[in-house]
Order: structure tokens, then C-alpha cells, then sequence
């Protein structure tokens, strides 16, 4: 009796192993690597050596299904881009802000005026670009406070919930 549920079970096992090894087999690379500087492409070092003349990287990963690389620089700025070389995420450290000059240089120039007139261009801690919505950007306001602002691509302010701004796959690294 034992045996006649034991055998369909047993098989019912070792096709689900089969199959299971069989999917991933075919699901191409690895999620996750850790990449060289050598290795990334020459737009993103050219992003860095603009922006952030002096630092070095500190960890690179890409996310292979996405074609998305996250760095970390000595500086403690988290950057994103997809494979491209496009920008996706400035994060500065904690207690840190993005510099004016960057600001101006990657916003549309209507963000740029309408962040200047509320007279806290100088006070942005993180930058986001989403090629179907547009920007968003977080103010700091105070300690452990901040202040999100929408944008869409032509740099008009507009309302737009956070997770809009979430690159695929990712999680907020902190």
C-alpha cells in the first residue's frame, strides 16, 4: 500500500526537479555580478570623471536582466545607469547634497527655475529619472526629512506617486 502513493510522489518530485533545473537553465545570466571598472561602459566612466572628479568606485554591480549598474563611490554617492550609459539615480550620502552644478546639468532647465524660485536648488539629496515619467527630486528639509518633487521629461512640476521612480527590480540600498 505504501508503495502505490510512494512511486507517484517519487516521480512527481524528480519531474518537478527536472523542470525547475531545466527554467533556470534557460533564464540566461546570472541576476547580480560584481563588475570591474574596466568593464563598465565608457559613458558611465565619463558620467563619474565629470561629476565626481577624484572619487574612485568603490563596488560595481550589474543587474544582468535588467542591463542596469549600480556604483558606489568612495564619496559614499550611490549612482545607477542603465547599460547605456543613462542615468537613473543620484543618492548622496547621508548628510550630504547633490551639487547645484550637477542639479542644473541633468534637470530640464522649467525643474531647475521652479526648484530656484522655492529657493532649494541647493538643498537636493537625491535625483531620479524615469524615461516614461520624467524626475523626481528629494529635498532635504531637515533631519531625517525629506521633501519629494515630480517633473515630467520637459521639466513641468507634476504630482506622481513614489513608486513610479522605482527602477525594476530594485531595492532601496541603505
Amino acid at each position: 500500500m505504501k508503495t502505490r502513493f510512494l512511486k507517484p510522489i517519487l516521480l512527481l518530485f524528480m519531474s518537478l526537479t527536472i523542470g525547475i533545473n531545466m527554467a533556470s537553465a534557460q533564464m540566461g545570466p546570472v541576476v547580480s555580478v560584481s563588475e570591474t571598472e574596466n568593464s563598465i561602459p565608457t559613458e558611465i566612466k565619463s558620467f563619474i570623471n565629470n561629476y565626481f572628479p577624484g572619487t574612485t568606485m568603490t563596488e560595481i554591480q550589474l543587474k544582468t536582466m535588467d542591463g542596469i549598474y549600480k556604483i558606489d563611490l568612495s564619496n559614499g554617492y550611490e549612482l545607477t545607469f542603465l547599460s547605456s550609459g543613462q542615468w537613473l539615480e543620484i543618492d548622496a550620502p547621508k548628510g550630504a547634497l547633490i551639487s547645484t552644478e550637477i542639479t542644473i546639468n541633468l534637470l530640464p532647465a522649467a525643474s531647475v527655475e521652479h526648484l530656484s524660485h522655492k529657493g532649494i536648488l541647493s538643498r537636493v539629496n537625491e535625483l531620479n529619472y524615469n524615461s516614461k515619467n520624467g524626475y523626481k527630486v528629494e529635498i532635504e528639509k531637515s533631519q531625517d526629512k525629506e521633501k519629494s518633487y515630480f517633473f515630467d521629461l520637459e521639466g513641468k512640476s507634476i504630482k506622481a506617486p513614489d513608486r513610479m521612480y522605482k527602477n525594476k527590480g530594485d531595492k532601496k540600498r541603505k
